[in-house]
């Protein structure tokens, strides 16, 4: 049992290939303006919490920043999508 089976080896991904990774990089690496567009992401602020609970043990205190943008923008989708559903008529 010395050697793995190919058939268990991952292949090595090429940029840009379908089955390659995304590089994850941090927000402060990017461009001002980039860190601005990214802030309204929801991703953005769920990770930043997810990563605050799981590996800080952070509690509401610390990130009630990242909560109330998600509340924003998930009443921000709220609202567009109602209007632009009472515009559709079903009749």
């Amino acid at each position: 049992m010395g050697a793995s089976p190919k058939i268990w080896k991952r292949p090595a991904a090429r940029a840009g290939s379908a089955g390659g990774q995304i590089e994850a990089r941090p927000v402060v690496l990017f461009n001002p303006d980039l860190r601005i567009l990214g802030q309204l992401f929801p991703v953005t602020h769920f990770i930043e919490i997810m990563r605050g609970v799981v590996l800080r043990g952070a509690g509401p205190v610390e990130l009630w920043r990242s909560c109330l943008a998600l509340v924003l923008i998930s009443v921000a989708l709220i609202v567009a999508s109602v209007r632009k559903f009472q515009k559709i008529s079903l009749v």
